[in-house]
């Protein structure tokens, strides 16, 4: 969105990408592009060739985008200050590499979160621990404590940085 907005003054982004992907469909089936514009499919990255996993998928995949620019997330038209929260553990996808694509591309107005202990379920506000979601925060990667440990540290922070 804030690339095509120049108007949004801050973006926070958790498990981040820095490109556009299909949709999941766990059959295999290819699903097209999981963004539109205006109605129509943006391009996509797929999933790299012979993958073992989802996280493979998107790992192989993303060392293709060089051959593959159109989906790349054009980062580089974004004016506003963005704060990326990953967590360096996700199984998902390379959430943490992708944050830091994004702020290479663009420099000192990312500031990135990565948390070590942390998957894909990085984002968001603390989960009580009786609660029964709280079990779930390590299934894409990390452990439920690192995952709720990252939310409770960067939630603040998400805050902060949207009220500034």
């Amino acid at each position: 969105m804030a690339s095509r907005h120049p108007e949004l003054h801050a973006v926070v982004a958790g498990a981040p990408s820095a490109a556009v992907w299909p949709g999941i469909d766990f059959t295999g089936r290819d699903t097209g592009s999981s963004w539109t514009l205006r109605g129509r499919p943006l391009p996509y990255l797929r999933y790299g060739p012979a993958a073992t996993s989802m996280f493979d998928g998107y790992k192989t995949g993303l060392a293709t985008l060089p051959e593959h620019r159109d989906a790349a997330i054009p980062v580089t038209r974004i004016k506003a200050k963005v704060l990326l929260v990953c967590g360096r553990s996700d199984t998902l996808w390379p959430s943490c590499p992708m944050a830091e694509q994004v702020q290479r591309a663009i420099g000192p107005k990312v500031t990135i979160l990565a948390y070590e202990d942390a998957g894909h379920a990085v984002f968001g506000p603390p989960i009580q621990v009786r609660a029964a979601a709280y079990h779930s925060l390590g299934s894409l990667g990390g452990t439920p404590e690192g995952n709720n440990g990252a939310r409770a540290d960067a939630w603040p922070k998400v805050l902060a940085f949207l009220g500034d």
